[in-house]
């Protein structure tokens, strides 16, 4: 696994509701997301982005995205299957809870 990768966010879910992560500047987390389940994202002071990972192609290619901003907060809408997200910060820390 690369070196910017978060060792504390747990992969994969077995547990939605207490899978939790924070990601830090220069770092790329993935989270895996159950059935009928989002991801939430809290960011107090860091900016990155939260890519929906296309299962049809090859790679991490974005199917989806949402930029995140210093303050801001939400939810991914709840999908069909398990949907693989990436979540990179590229300044201070953003919060990802599925």
């Amino acid at each position: 696994m690369a070196s910017n990768v978060n060792p504390k966010a747990s992969l994969p879910v077995n547990n939605p509701g207490a899978v939790s992560g924070t990601i830090l500047a220069g770092q790329t987390q993935p989270f895996l997301v159950p059935e009928e389940f989002s991801l939430a994202i809290k960011s107090t002071n860091g900016v990155g982005q939260v890519i929906l990972v296309d299962p049809t192609k090859a790679g991490n290619v974005a199917k989806q995205t949402w930029s995140v901003s210093a303050g801001s907060s939400f939810n991914t809408p709840a999908m069909v299957g398990t949907q693989k997200f990436l979540i990179t910060c590229t300044a201070g820390s953003i919060d990802a809870t599925v």
